[in-house]
């Protein structure tokens, strides 16, 4: 758990006396306020970008126009108030007008680059328009007096938009805004970063994102020696870091695939401010880990949404492509010398299992609470499953809606009946804290990952202990695929009488009408599946809501099976895809 010694000791906290320095004063009360300063220098253009961007572009297939400015978390949004929000702060409301993150996306500016690249001006058209943005912007954001200056991994990911858009029009970006106001403005934030960094006995993605702000504004500033540091600081920690922040099989800790991309991608951009002579290390690390993306993305090349996903990206390139954000990281690997050779679909450490046979594609989640039991971004999701038939999800994870500014859906979307699963006597498979926003990021438990006593390319059996009622349940699960259907068996285990319930989240688009003991499912393309038990179950639909993005809410339904029964029991479930609605 979280404060433990060996944990500290393989932490930055650790590693540097300034950091702990920096520690020991904040508990005595002490705050640093570092003052805005002007750069001692000007700062370099990052043309080691272009070429990079260059050969990322001519292995994907541009579909869309780059984003409005204010398109943020899926919605047009009123620029003043976004502006007005920056400097005040956010209204005191439940939902994602109260929450801090929609003004932190929109100062990400991660259209930017996309704007440069992409838009149909002219290069001094488009170098005007993203300079004025800037600009207002930086007007409405002085340093340390917004709530855009409060978190380093924001103000990392807003430089590297910035620094991003400017080296693909040649300069023309800071060249309209100044060169030493841009010189300036950038220098602090890479002091804002330095000033703040996110490191803590246990670190998480945002502490990645601050190695990545460092490198990138220490490379542009290299000629100094505080740009040295950065620069030297990032290339030190990068490989440290990812050491204690993925596990053996190379997935990241944070028991979310949505956060393991963005860790790739933290760690493929800072690679390009970054000598290659430096990172063979870091190489081989950001290896194993596009291994786990290549091998457990989709059919239709995005990412299973298991865990946390608060839809964060540092250049929002799945914006404008035909391909989804799996395939999009995977071109950026491959177009940094990194060649993803995944050599199985089970990573017993994370807790990930995939398959595909035919049509059918499937996820099974067993990993632990991840943070080393912290639980961050974990969701109750063991022994869930996913499952996509020709492209499309069919059974899914409900997602994450929102975070702070939600504390009832942030707590439903993670439990145990949010995840296609099995739950007994209502018990929650790891117990939530005291409903509050300083525990918004807790789902203490093991972070161990269930045995897996059986992989194969088609078949996953997995054991683990489930909370019940008076005694704990062992659960073993069973997953296997074929072309034409997908099995889930169930065996539990114990003395007593218990509550035993079923769920399967249906994605959108998708009805279903109850059976004997199941439930027929329609689709909107008027595919038909029949989702059966072998055994007398009560079968029940709900409405329900599922999350495709970060503050984003559809509606659904939810397929509930139960029965009240003395264990053990087996069950077979049997999904498959009918040809004609009267075989149904």
């Amino acid at each position: 758990m979280p404060g433990n010694l060996k944990y500290f000791l393989s932490s930055p906290v650790s590693r540097h006396p300034f950091l702990l320095g920096r520690k020991i004063a904040a508990r005595l009360g002490f705050k640093s306020a570092a003052k805005p300063r002007a750069a001692p220098a000007l700062p370099r253009i990052l043309s080691s970008f272009v070429p990079v961007w260059s050969s990322w572009v001519e292995k994907l297939h541009i579909a869309n126009p780059p984003p409005s400015p204010e398109k943020v978390f899926g919605q047009n949004r009123d620029r003043q108030l976004l502006l007005h929000c920056c400097r005040h702060g956010m209204p005191d409301v439940n939902g994602l007008e109260g929450d801090i993150k929609l003004v932190w996306e929109y100062s990400r500016a991660n259209f930017l680059p996309l704007h440069a690249a992409f838009s149909e001006k002219t290069e001094d058209e488009k170098a005007a328009e993203l300079a004025g943005w800037i600009s207002t912007w930086i007007e409405n954001n002085p340093p340390d007096q917004s709530v855009t200056w409060t978190c380093a991994m924001e103000v990392a990911i807003r430089a590297v938009n910035w620094l991003a858009a400017d080296a693909l029009l040649g300069g023309n970006i800071s060249a309209r805004i100044g060169w030493q106001h841009w010189a300036d403005q950038l220098w602090n934030h890479g002091q804002s970063i330095w000033n703040r960094l996110e490191a803590q006995s246990i670190c998480s993605n945002h502490y990645l994102a601050n190695l990545l702000g460092l490198a990138w504004i220490g490379s542009v500033f290299q000629d100094t020696p505080r740009g040295r540091k950065w620069l030297d600081f990032s290339i030190l920690e990068w490989p440290r870091a990812l050491r204690t922040q993925t596990r053996p099989d190379g997935g990241a800790y944070e028991a979310s695939l949505p956060y393991h991309e963005l860790y790739v991608e933290l760690a493929l951009l800072s690679l390009v401010a970054m000598p290659e002579s430096k990172t063979v290390e870091l190489r081989a690390m950001i290896a194993r880990m596009a291994n786990v993306i290549a091998a457990l993305k989709r059919s239709d090349g995005g990412m299973w949404p298991v865990g946390d996903d608060d839809s964060g990206r540092v250049i929002a390139m799945d914006e404008v492509t035909r391909e989804k954000r799996a395939e999009v990281l995977l071109a950026l690997a491959k177009t940094l010398d990194i060649h993803p050779t995944p050599k199985s679909r089970l990573f017993p450490d994370s807790g990930w299992w995939r398959s595909d046979s035919g049509d059918f594609d499937v996820l099974a989640t067993f990993g632990g609470a991840g943070f080393h039991g912290w639980g961050g971004h974990a969701h109750n999701d063991l022994l869930a499953i996913c499952v996509d038939h020709e492209g499309q999800p069919v059974l899914v994870d409900r997602g994450t809606w929102l975070y702070t500014s939600n504390l009832e859906g942030r707590r439903s979307f993670r439990s145990t009946s949010s995840h296609n699963t099995i739950m007994i006597d209502q018990c929650e498979q790891r117990i939530f804290p005291p409903l509050k926003k300083e525990t918004a990021f807790l789902l203490p438990g093991s972070d161990n990952a269930a045995n897996v006593k059986h992989a194969s390319d088609n078949m996953v059996i997995i054991e683990s202990v489930l909370a019940a009622q008076g005694e704990e349940v062992f659960a073993q699960r069973s997953v296997s695929i074929s072309p034409g259907n997908v099995i889930i068996q169930d065996e539990l285990r114990g003395r007593d009488t218990h509550d035993v319930q079923w769920f399967f989240h249906l994605a959108k688009g998708l009805n279903a009408t109850t059976t004997e003991c199941g439930w027929k499912i329609t689709d909107d393309q008027n595919r038909h599946y029949m989702l059966t038990a072998n055994i007398p179950v009560t079968c029940l639909i709900k409405s329900s809501t599922i999350s495709p993005a970060y503050g984003q809410l559809i509606p659904s339904h939810v397929l509930i099976a139960q029965m009240n029964r003395t264990l053990p029991v087996r069950i077979t479930w049997t999904l498959q895809i009918t040809a004609n609605p009267a075989d149904a």
